[in-house]
């Protein structure tokens, strides 16, 4: 239950100064009322009245959970947030929740968060007009919005603008320590009757929207928030599907029912997802850039997706959109040691201290965390109360390091090869969301960066413990196309560390082939495709930026005094109010600044790694296209290239007839389920049958 003998309600008065993002500060210091707000067992929570303009809105008003929002400072890290007795709605009111979907996001403005948020409205709305077992008209309490900002100082003020106009966030509330022990989040809590879409504009909802707004104090990372979902939200709520949206994607209408029913008619699925759709018109495709992107994202819908899904193991399900079993999440113990797939998920975060910032990052070696003991097939499980040590995979190892930037395809990886498990991932068609890619060169670089040096170790780490699978429960042939779709990824693998080389034997292979009268242009040519590559590894490898400052926002200390503290009271009504004022100004386009730092050693080891990336290409080059007398005397240039063209020719045929196969195999499989959905309406309107779920 909730706490209402602690006068938790807050109103009159002026708001304290929080963090100067969208305050004014224009309030007379005379009208400060001081309130005194008791501790639970400890904790700072406080429960703020809604403005009555906001009130208005809501349809239903009997319960504070629509009345009122809920503040908790957070003084612990995540992974001990349900052990040192942190709570959540939820849980007092003991809500079995179907879906926990999580919202992580950095510096984006309220354009791309009111995208995302309103197209996960519209679904949930969706989700209760269906009138079965699972979903109804009351299902909205089975599903929870998690929205988790990785740092306060860095978070764009039109957001929490946003926010409170929802009435999920409320200035002035938010604290910096309490007795001296510093807040790592601040966490909000509200039951939300409106969405405002992307044109801001409000829309009254016929269900209630269970939010929960994690304000980081700190900027760790996108991993880090997903730390606070799985291992602090989690244990509370314990949710049965997780799903994974980046802010700015937005899922289509019943999208995200797609993605549960596979989950509710597949036992053995452990993750899924859908098909991202980059957002773009018909003449923004006249732009290379985005025409290559909204190529390679349909190419990747059509053939791998498919192809991964029949064999039952998806190397990587976007964390842009995607979903998981929670109970196939959870790590055992073996030898004293966590061991499973949100284990390995987070192996990759480090730890910082850093005394004059406040800031740290979570150190998976020495955490203490609360363990879950699997019994038979996933299905139950219990907290224990003693400590024990995590795995012990050292983050020194560089490769290792490098190895966990791509997380995402360790998680895959890790929940198909789970130890005495049978999970499988499915690629979900009819599931689809929209997203915003890259228009400009420098964007596609950084993002790019980002994915593809994560990406290359953690595909050679699961090629290279492809005897992993044997551990599993799954059967003989199971396990046989498995090991055929490793045998697949070592090749494409393969194909991936040699394609800069590749590229360029075949445009000189087929320069020289048609164009043999105009060799004098030759070599101008090889000279402007060289300085290109290196301009662009260059760019890629090297252009590192700068980090943006901190802005200085510090929030109040409290101190308690027989169980009890006194915060200045606030006006909630007069920040709605700002928080609208900052919604409807105009939009600033300011720059943002995605650099980051990186340690020397790292530094020298990408370095070591580009160089010996084009030394390997370099040598395939010479081989096949040189005509030095030593090579020629043993193997002839010509049959030199007759038999490289030959081996690129039947490679990519071979390739291309078994992803074609796998995507033909995936439509068979879905072709029952697809006509059953397109005649579900038909004979909907003739006998009106209730859905079963």
């Amino acid at each position: 239950m909730e706490n209402e003998q602690n006068g938790y309600m807050s109103g009159g008065g002026s708001p304290s100064n929080y963090n100067g993002q969208y305050s004014h500060n224009h309030h007379n210091d005379d009208n400060i009322v001081p309130e005194k707000i008791t501790l639970i067992d400890g904790k700072f929570i406080r429960d703020c009245q809604i403005p009555s303009n906001l009130l208005n809105y809501c349809k239903y008003r009997d319960d504070r959970e629509f009345t009122h929002t809920r503040y908790t400072a957070c003084t612990c890290d995540p992974d001990d947030f349900s052990s040192e007795g942190f709570t959540l709605r939820q849980k007092e009111l003991r809500r079995q929740i179907e879906l926990f979907i999580v919202v992580t996001m950095y510096n984006e403005d309220v354009t791309e968060l009111s995208r995302t948020f309103h197209g996960i409205v519209e679904n949930i709305t969706s989700l209760c007009k269906r009138t079965g077992r699972i979903w109804n008209e009351d299902s909205w309490k089975k599903v929870v919005v998690c929205i988790v900002s990785d740092g306060r100082k860095k978070f764009h003020k039109s957001c929490l603008a946003y926010l409170t106009a929802l009435g999920v966030y409320q200035d002035g509330v938010a604290i910096e320590s309490i007795n001296k022990d510093k807040i790592k989040a601040h966490i909000f809590e509200f039951t939300t009757q409106i969405s405002i879409d992307q044109d801001m504009k409000t829309e009254t909802l016929d269900v209630p929207i269970q939010v929960l707004f994690c304000h980081k104090e700190n900027n760790a990372k996108k991993i880090n928030s997903h730390r606070w979902f799985f291992n602090a939200f989690g244990p509370v709520i314990e949710p049965k599907i997780c799903i994974l949206i980046d802010v700015g994607t937005r899922p289509g209408v019943n999208s995200i029912y797609n993605l549960w029913e596979t989950f509710n008619s597949h036992p053995y699925v452990a993750g899924a997802c859908g098909e991202i759709v980059a957002m773009t018109t018909w003449y923004k495709l006249l732009n290379p850039i985005v025409g290559a992107q909204y190529f390679e994202y349909k190419m990747s819908n059509i053939l791998d997706k498919p192809l991964e899904s029949v064999f039952g193991y998806i190397t990587v399900l976007p964390g842009a959109f995607s979903a998981y079993r929670y109970i196939a999440l959870q790590n055992t113990i073996v030898n004293g040691e966590l061991e499973g797939p949100l284990a390995s998920y987070f192996m990759g975060e480090e730890k910082d201290e850093n005394d004059t910032e406040g800031e740290k990052k979570d150190s998976y070696d020495e955490k203490k965390n609360d363990s879950y003991d699997e019994k038979k097939d996933d299905s139950n499980y219990e907290k224990k109360n003693n400590k024990i040590t995590h795995n012990k995979k050292s983050n020194s190892n560089i490769f290792t390091a490098n190895m966990y930037l791509a997380e995402d395809r360790i998680l895959c990886f890790e929940l198909v090869t789970k130890r005495k498990g049978q999970w499988l991932l499915h690629y979900v068609k009819s599931s689809q969301a929209d997203t915003d890619i890259p228009k400009s060169i420098d964007k596609l670089i950084s993002q790019r960066r980002r994915w593809l040096n994560g990406s290359f170790f953690a595909s050679l780490y699961a090629v290279s413990h492809f005897y992993y699978i044997l551990r599993s429960d799954h059967c003989i042939g199971r396990k046989f196309f498995l090991f055929i779709e490793m045998i697949y990824q070592a090749y494409n693998l393969f194909f991936s560390w040699f394609a800069l080389g590749n590229f360029y034997l075949t445009f000189h292979i087929l320069g020289t082939t048609l164009y043999d009268p105009l060799g004098m242009f030759q070599l101008p040519l090889n000279q402007t495709i060289n300085e290109n590559i290196f301009i662009g590894i260059r760019w890629v490898f090297f252009a590192w930026g700068t980090r943006e400052e901190d802005e200085d926002n510090k929030l109040n200390k409290v101190t308690s005094h027989k169980n009890e503290v006194q915060v200045t009271s606030i006006d909630v009504a007069d920040g709605y109010d700002r928080a609208w004022s900052t919604l409807k100004r105009p939009k600033e386009n300011k720059p943002k600044n995605m650099g980051i730092s990186e340690d020397e050693y790292r530094k020298r080891f990408r370095i070591y790694l580009v160089l010996l990336w084009v030394l390997s290409n370099t040598i395939l080059v010479t081989i096949v296209i040189s005509d030095n007398q030593l090579l020629i005397r043993y193997v002839p240039q010509g049959i030199r290239i007759n038999a490289y063209v030959t081996f690129i020719l039947w490679s990519v045929a071979g390739l291309a007839v078994f992803r074609f196969f796998g995507s033909l195999v995936y439509f068979i499989f879905e072709l029952p389920k697809t006509l059953k959905s397109k005649l579900a309406p038909r004979r909907s309107r003739r006998k009106n049958p209730v859905n079963n779920v």
